[in-house]
């Protein structure tokens, strides 16, 4: 079976576990096909790259740079 995941599948599944992490462990022993798009990873890494931005200005702000 093949199936697509969208950026919330991965990020929560990641992030916050639950169904979308069972989803992800499925999809890595190989029980299902994973397949993705350009343009599905290039929002991936988007939402990522903005999260560690946050992440970084929180510590800056933290350590009072």
């Amino acid at each position: 079976m093949r199936v697509v995941f969208d950026t919330n599948v991965f990020t929560s599944g990641l992030k916050y576990g639950g169904k979308p992490a069972i989803a992800l462990q499925v999809a890595a022993t190989g029980e299902c096909v994973l397949v993705t798009s350009e343009d599905i990873l290039l929002e991936i890494e988007d939402v990522h790259a903005e999260e560690a931005s946050v992440e970084r200005e929180k510590c800056d702000l933290d350590v009072g740079w």
